[in-house]
């Protein structure tokens, strides 16, 4: 055997040898690839279920909200312009958040009420903690 053949033979198992680790390198890296884009994924369904969470969680603390200043609202039969602005920011946000039908029936009642500046006219709540 020459030269020349052993030097090829060589030449040939290190290129077999780079190729091969060249292989593996790109098969590690696109392991940890699919392992990071699997984290991310599972990431963002957790703030996705947090998120959710929260709206919800936000969605009833409104809702409970209407529901108490429809009824403090009702039992005055008028309301201020300033109950009346801060109604229609709970409400707007309560639908913004998909909120359901019986909002819109107490914004209905809301609308219908006499819209005055008297401030003197101040709710039944406020009533009884000033009473104490």
């Amino acid at each position: 055997m020459e030269l020349s053949d052993i030097i090829y033979i060589v030449c040939s198992a290190v290129m077999t040898f780079l190729v091969a680790q060249v292989g593996i390198f790109l098969k590690d890296l696109k392991e940890k690839e699919r392992k990071r884009d699997e984290e991310n994924r599972k990431k963002h369904a957790e703030i996705d279920r947090i998120r959710s969470a929260n709206s919800e969680g936000i969605m009833l603390v409104l809702r409970y909200m209407l529901k108490r200043y429809h009824t403090e609202y009702t039992i005055q039969e008028k309301i201020t312009y300033t109950q009346y602005q801060d109604w229609m920011d709970i409400y707007a946000a309560y639908k913004a958040l998909g909120g359901n039908s019986i909002a819109e029936e107490w914004n209905e009642d809301v609308e219908q009420l006499e819209k005055c500046n008297s401030t003197s006219d101040m709710s039944p709540f406020e009533k009884m903690l000033r009473k104490e």
